[in-house]
């Protein structure tokens, strides 16, 4: 395992809504962008007057970088990658202009960085995503299997070549299914950048996600690589956002005030100054675009989901990625559905999946929970929800992602639990930046914590523990789905194993004998 090798990542969802370093748009020598692309380019009338794109049109560029969206200050770099008009008679042709893409974005990505994220907040590596730009026109007669067969194997060797990561981004349920079952089959060049200790971890926390017993809860952490703020960060934020005097500011955040009377005396002096105090929270920690955290934990959650986040950005790619939630937050606040972007089959086919919210939503901001006292009345308020995520604890497996276990709402309801049961062993999962010494001794065998690092914290590993968490998160989501969608397709058949292709044959005879017909689901 290389600790910073480059590595292809597989998100089912919207690439559109990805926060990322650059993105593909496919065209062609004329310049012309799919409707799909429009918001994305909204110059795209534009394109076949500009001189700077010649090359690309007389055919002697196959990649060139346009540069970010101007309507929107944190866009990502957006690259021009060249389809033949004649479309495709080998996948072979897809090679050159996977490359010519990964090259052109790395190329430009080092001039553009300052704010695609957020600032300060950077990865270890520049993420750069890609559609699966040949599936349809020009490459729609080619096999689906050595489509994405090829399209995995040349990202990764070009990510490899440019130092960066890529996002493969597939819009259909189908596609996300086989080029998760293709990696596995594949498993020693997928995950070459992923220790084995983690590799391993992931795979037996998918078996409790392929049995339905997996609940994410989900901290800060997750949000941040969409540039969202950490809870330090947004209190300082909030501070800014009052001009604090530097005297007063020291005091506040440098004396012995703990976070949720630092929240609490921030909330008075908005009171004071006329202002909203939990609309000004929603502000700050909305984003355009979610990272791959949510993306990956959207595509492992199955039913149940719980959060300590105020932003919208995981019912969003689950909404994206045809799975579409309902949303509780309590707190007078009545369930919602976010199905923002969802086809009607998505949106009307909930079933059973909820996001529980427990300290609100920033769609709602009154629902907030943040400074002492809505902690204190966090228990008369929404003791239903305690209940739905202490009832989790002792039947299914909690996995909890992206905060420091230091939430003394959490502590609370593993004490009682505890209290009940006499332990949790086995029922819950931390998985934490780094490795912390005194973990054993605090939690026994309440959490199996995993660390990403086998290291104490250091501020200069943050971004490798960060972007380690995401390629464990992409292992987890790759050994969590077991669908074969695809196999009833029949633009997949010809890739498909003589095993697989028997399988088929037993779901079609099975459709055909319950007169029930399947339909795959698309994100957009």
């Amino acid at each position: 395992m290389a600790p910073d090798r480059p590595h292809v990542f597989v998100v089912h969802g919207d690439l559109t809504q990805l926060a990322c370093d650059a993105i593909m748009i496919p065209t062609d020598a004329r310049l012309s962008v799919r409707e799909h692309w429009h918001a994305v380019v909204p110059e795209h009338r534009e394109l076949a007057a500009r001189p700077e794109l010649d090359a690309f049109r007389r055919g002697k560029a196959l990649a060139h970088a346009l540069g970010p969206n101007s309507t929107d200050e944190h866009a990502p770099l957006r690259v021009l990658t060249a389809v033949p008009l004649q479309g495709y008679s080998s996948v072979d042709e897809l090679r050159p202009r996977i490359r010519a893409f990964v090259e052109a974005a790395a190329a430009a990505i080092p001039s553009h960085r300052e704010s695609v994220i957020g600032s300060g907040q950077r990865r270890a590596l520049p993420l750069v995503a890609m559609p699966l730009f040949s599936s349809a026109g020009g490459g729609g007669g080619l096999r689906r299997t050595a489509i994405i067969d090829t399209v995995l194997d040349e990202a990764r060797s070009a990510a490899i070549a440019c130092g960066v990561d890529v996002a493969l981004v597939l819009r259909t349920e189908p596609d996300a299914a086989l080029a998760q079952q293709r990696r596995r089959t594949t498993a020693t060049d997928s995950w070459a950048a992923v220790a084995p200790r983690l590799l391993e971890r992931a795979q037996l926390l998918a078996r409790h996600a392929l049995a339905d017993r997996m609940v994410p809860f989900m901290g800060a952490g997750v949000s941040m690589s969409a540039g969202a703020p950490s809870w330090s960060r947004l209190l300082t934020d909030l501070a800014d956002m009052i001009e604090l005097d530097a005297e007063t500011r020291d005091a506040l955040f440098a004396g012995r005030l703990g976070e949720l009377d630092q929240a609490t005396y921030l909330a008075r002096r908005f009171d004071e100054a006329g202002l909203d105090f939990r609309s000004a929270v929603a502000a700050l920690v909305q984003r355009p675009r979610y990272g791959l955290a949510p993306a990956l934990l959207a595509a492992t959650a199955d039913e149940q989901a719980i959060t300590l986040n105020y932003d919208t950005l995981f019912e969003r790619a689950s909404t994206a990625a045809g799975r579409a939630r309902r949303v509780l937050t309590g707190g007078g606040t009545p369930a919602r559905t976010d199905v923002e972007g969802a086809d009607a089959a998505a949106a009307s086919d909930l079933g059973d999946r909820w996001l529980l919210k427990l300290h609100g939503s920033a769609d709602h901001p009154g629902s907030i929970v943040l400074t002492r006292d809505d902690y204190l009345g966090f228990a008369s308020d929404r003791s239903a929800l305690t209940a739905i995520v202490k009832a989790n604890l002792l039947t299914r497996h909690l996995l909890f992602v992206g905060f420091g276990l230091a939430d003394d709402h959490f502590h609370e309801i593993l004490h009682d639990v505890k209290r009940a049961v006499g332990s949790t062993e086995a029922s819950a999962t931390a998985l934490t930046l780094f490795a912390d010494p005194l973990s054993d001794g605090l939690w026994g065998g309440s959490l199996t914590v995993v660390p990403m690092l086998a290291e104490r914290f250091s501020p200069d590993a943050l971004p490798r523990a960060a972007r380690t968490l995401e390629l464990f998160l992409d292992a987890l989501a790759a050994y969590s789905i077991d669908s074969e969608s695809y196999l009833r397709l029949p633009e997949y058949e010809e890739g498909l194993s003589a095993e697989e292709l028997r399988v088929r044959e037993l779901m079609l005879a099975l459709e055909a004998a319950s007169g029930r017909t399947y339909s795959p689901s698309s994100s957009n």
